[in-house]
């Protein structure tokens, strides 16, 4: 596991591109290195191959903000991104020196909070 690696979870589009450079330079400018889904090539290997990667890092970030129904006919959601915050909270329950942070669109608070 490499201390300084964290593995990112996000949209790969141009509508969060501002989003995702806000991240990689945060990231970045506190001595942490970005890891993704964009270096894993697209095999037969390529879920063990992410899994791998998730287990490197020992942080991991989750953006669900946009979980959504696709455009297409069948109207389907995309699933990769929430399975990817599966594999993360496995880990989490297996090891504790992996931590991972789920984003999403709106903040639920707490009922204490009200």
């Amino acid at each position: 596991m490499n201390d300084n690696w964290v593995f990112i979870n996000i949209p790969y589009d141009a509508r969060y591109e501002r989003l995702y450079l806000a991240l990689i330079s945060g990231l970045t400018a506190l001595g942490l290195t970005p890891r993704c889904t964009l270096e894993v090539p697209p095999d037969k290997d390529r879920l063990k191959r992410i899994f791998h990667l998730i287990n490197k890092c020992k942080y991991s970030i989750h953006d669900l903000s946009r979980v959504q129904l696709s455009g297409k006919k069948e109207r389907l959601p995309r699933f990769n991104m929430p399975f990817e915050a599966g594999l993360s909270a496995a880990l989490m329950l297996n090891k504790s020196k992996h931590s991972s942070r789920i984003l999403e669109s709106k903040c639920a608070r707490p009922a204490a909070w009200k």
